[in-house]
């Protein structure tokens, strides 16, 4: 009996040493945890250009890379310029579209970095309908949301956070193609041309006014500021 008491006087001690090494492990799993989940990537369709003044649209992809620095010191977007790279106005239009998005949900780019990349080689991406896709996307990253790789946003974003068409000419629905696009979101002000009602029927096309309206279709729910 004295025996087990010593043996319990022995090993207490050492259980209690092993607590502080316990919450050390389990801290430092949740920085990394944390940091990981800081960093996110997705590979996004979009509605572009090929080329600065081409006119004829196509639905491909651009790889977003996402993370949030420790620090404040602003909005940090680097365009990759290979394979593929985008064009200076869709650079400036796409900066432009990330800052508005963010505005409009109330959200603060103060610590995001943001990468862009064209997984084409040699192809220059533009388009009006090209930013409002990316900067929706960027806001549902931050926000710890995933875009649906089936749904597409067309759009130009204004400073007070509304979608209002590009340009006056009708808007072609993509076909579903190699893209595998479900939805098309779009203005609701935006006309589209009255020949592609066979793709409507494979395509559903909906209508938003607004950056959050916009938002919600594409996640499912508002961001938490």
């Amino acid at each position: 009996m004295s025996r087990n008491r010593r043996q319990s006087r022995i090993d207490l001690p050492a259980g209690h040493a092993m607590i502080p090494t316990f919450l050390l492990i389990m801290s430092l799993i949740g920085t990394l945890s944390a940091a990981a989940a800081a960093s996110r990537e997705q590979m996004i369709p979009v509605l572009s250009h090929v080329g600065e003044a081409s006119a004829r649209g196509m639905v491909g992809y651009v790889h977003i890379t996402f993370d949030r620095r420790s620090d404040a010191s602003g909005l940090a977007i680097r365009f990759n310029t290979a394979p593929g790279r985008f064009s200076r106005s869709a650079q400036a239009a796409i900066e432009e579209a990330i800052r508005r998005t963010a505005r409009s949900l109330k959200l603060s780019t103060d610590s995001w970095t943001v990468v862009l990349t064209v997984p084409y080689s040699d192809i220059v991406l533009s388009g009006g309908h090209l930013p409002g896709m990316v900067g929706l996307s960027v806001a549902a990253m931050a926000a710890g949301r995933t875009i649906d790789p089936g749904l597409l946003v067309t759009g130009m974003i204004t400073p007070e956070g509304r979608i209002e068409p590009v340009g006056s000419t009708p808007l072609s629905v993509p076909a579903p193609g190699r893209a595998r696009l479900r939805r098309v979101v779009v203005s609701k002000e935006q006309p589209l041309v009255e020949r592609d009602q066979p793709a409507r029927e494979l395509i559903q096309v909906t209508p938003v006014s607004s950056v959050i309206q916009a938002f919600q279709e594409l996640t499912g729910e508002l961001p938490k500021p």
